[in-house]
């Protein structure tokens, strides 16, 4: 009998929070399966469904399946399918899943900080810990970590598991769910959305009780994002099977679910499959549906360039350009009148980029406009101000001896490997195969899956990020590409400790937590911070965005079709402005972007509800 093993797709399953009724049985949608597809779309009337559900946000689930491989001729294995409760030969599915949120015990958030050390973090005191007050490990988790243990679930169970809190006075009452499908699927459904403080605990940085003073460090302050592993055990013919694990991850809300970055989390963990991680020789899905990945990885050279791969317009270039072709509608560069600053980059106009009659002066005149990559790594080069994207970037603020307006990398870019084909694809080495927007595939596959969770996240810039910072992107974080290292110490981190008492650190282990610790505290602090800011180069005044596509800045209502309107604004159009609690309280009032007669408009505004 051939050789078989099991394996948990999407590898990363990404799930965002909603504050939706949950005795609602319809209060959640399950995130894109298919690469190429919005969150939230139904296929057959090509629209949006409701985003919200009594004027409260509806979370997005993250629906996990298991895919049987088989060891082929080639020494390989390769995927044979789904395997579900309704195959004969499963009897039985039993899935385990383990969130925690760790960030008010967690480093502060500081830039770059922590990322050159080595270990990961150590370069840190225990004085620029979040609430450094608290002291000793075993008082700091018991204060300070909202954990409530892994939950098991039978696959077809009915009923749900609840992740849920006791942590007085703290109103977060759950981490979120796991319920299963009837064939036995995972469906995980992350928090609603829910930040408070405690004042008993005190402060460390200078703030009153119940106050934000930072975009990312508040004493005090919990919230119920969180993430952890993904596991499962199947039992077929009578045999049990562990199948190789996954993770989940809960970010904010999706707020411009028809566009997705530039530079998507699925590109960046690309990129350092590329350059850093090796391809186990076993791994089948790298000689089929991801052989390109392996050809780009073959190809790839120490000065960044591929010299003899020839991308895909439309597998490898077309996403790039189409996902900022539309930004203009969610982010305001200037104060100059309405006009389409990417009009170049609209789908009916590819021929010219992407098509057989393909024109080189229009490729280059795009890829002269892009900012490379490398040209950031040196913070001697000069800064390229007018450069795309017009975004900011992971060294915003000073780390590692450099950072700030004058570094280059205050700007973001694409990342290497992207950059790389773009040049190709200015080059004329590129396959023209351009006839028109694809197509998404009807098939779910599972590096399907895999694409389409990381392909609706923001793969930078790292400032913390929207829903995963820098240690995400981590060759220390994965075992195999799309795999996080389960248990593996990747870092070490101090611990406050009482005067007198002898020096403490912790290995940090990628354990539930790991990666939601290092964002905002709490998440909206940030949400509210990070809108486009204004900066002032070679006498230019410029508006510089930072994640429009998940947070957008300036929008259009169908109600006023050609006037901006600040996106992160109270219900009476007064604006949020510095106000980050206004933010704590309303930010499921917001609205949502989405495609109306070919143009994005906001949608489901909503009013602040009581409770």
């Amino acid at each position: 009998m051939a050789e078989r093993k099991y394996r948990i797709h999407p590898a990363i399953g990404i799930a965002r929070l909603g504050d939706a009724d949950r005795d609602d049985g319809d209060f959640f949608f399950v995130g894109p399966e298919i690469p190429g597809t919005w969150p939230n779309f139904d296929t057959q009337t090509r629209r949006f469904n409701a985003f919200k559900s009594n004027g409260r946000i509806r979370p997005q689930a993250a629906r996990f399946r298991i895919f049987e491989y088989e060891k082929g001729a080639d020494g390989k294995f390769h995927p044979i399918g789904e395997v579900t409760l309704d195959d004969h030969r499963v009897s039985q599915i039993t899935w385990t899943v383990h969130v925690a949120n760790r960030k008010a015990s967690f480093c502060k958030f500081e830039g770059q900080n922590g990322a050159l050390a080595n270990p990961l973090f150590s370069d840190y005191t225990p004085e620029r810990m979040r609430n450094s007050q608290i002291k000793g490990i075993d008082q700091r988790r018991n204060l300070l970590e909202l954990d409530p243990g892994p939950k098991t679930i039978k696959g077809g169970e009915a009923g749900i598991k609840d992740f849920a809190i006791d942590r007085p006075p703290l109103p977060i009452k759950t981490l979120g769910q796991i319920r299963s499908t009837p064939s036995g699927q995972l469906i995980f459904v992350g928090g609603k959305g829910t930040s408070h403080f405690d004042s008993s605990i005190g402060r460390s940085d200078g703030g009153a009780p119940g106050e934000i003073v930072d975009y990312a460090n508040n004493d005090s302050w919990f919230d119920d994002i969180a993430d952890g592993p993904v596991e499962a055990s199947i039992v077929v013919d009578g045999v049990s099977h562990q199948a190789e694990g996954a993770w989940v991850l809960v970010g904010p809300p999706d707020f411009v679910p028809t566009i997705r970055s530039y530079r998507s989390m699925y590109d960046t963990l690309v990129d350092l499959i590329v350059r850093e991680l090796p391809i186990p020789a076993e791994d089948g899905l790298f000689a089929g549906a991801l052989s390109d990945i392996a050809a780009m990885k073959a190809d790839f050279r120490a000065d960044g360039s591929m010299p003899t791969f020839r991308p895909s317009f439309t597998r490898h270039i077309y996403p790039i350009l189409s996902s900022i072709a539309n930004l203009w509608r969610i982010y305001a560069r200037s104060s100059a009148p309405l006009t389409n600053f990417h009009a170049i980059l609209d789908p009916a106009a590819y021929a010219i980029l992407g098509g057989p009659a393909s024109n080189p002066n229009a490729r280059k005149q795009i890829f002269d406009r892009l900012r490379n990559p490398r040209q950031l790594l040196d913070p001697t080069n000069p800064v390229q101000a007018s450069a795309m994207p017009q975004t900011l970037g992971d060294y915003y603020g000073n780390a590692n001896g450099r950072g700030g307006p004058s570094d280059p990398a205050f700007f973001h870019s694409v990342s290497e490997v992207q950059y790389a084909l773009l040049r190709a694809w200015k080059d004329g080495r590129f396959d023209a195969d351009w006839q028109g927007v694809p197509l998404p595939s009807s098939i779910i596959t599972p590096e399907g899956l895999d694409r389409a969770a990381l392909e609706n996240v923001s793969g930078g810039a790292f400032f913390p990020g929207i829903e995963a910072s820098w240690f995400f992107a981590k060759a220390q974080a994965y075992r195999a590409p799309f795999r996080i290292a389960k248990g593996m110490v990747a870092g070490k981190v101090p611990i406050p400790v009482t005067a007198g008492q002898p020096a403490e650190a912790f290995d940090l282990r990628l354990e539930a937590g790991a990666f939601s610790q290092q964002m905002a505290l709490p998440w909206q602090a940030d949400f509210l911070d990070c809108r486009s800011e204004p900066h002032s180069f070679g006498g230019q005044t410029r508006k510089i965005a930072w994640w429009p596509v998940q947070r957008p800045g300036e929008v259009f209502a169908e109600a006023n079709p050609i006037r901006r309107l600040e996106w992160a604004r109270h219900p009476d159009d007064t604006l949020f402005g510095g106000e980050h609690l206004a933010m704590v309280k309303e930010w499921s009032t917001l609205g949502f972007i989405t495609e109306t007669n070919g143009k994005l408009f906001e949608v489901e505004r909503s009013t602040p509800l009581v409770g």
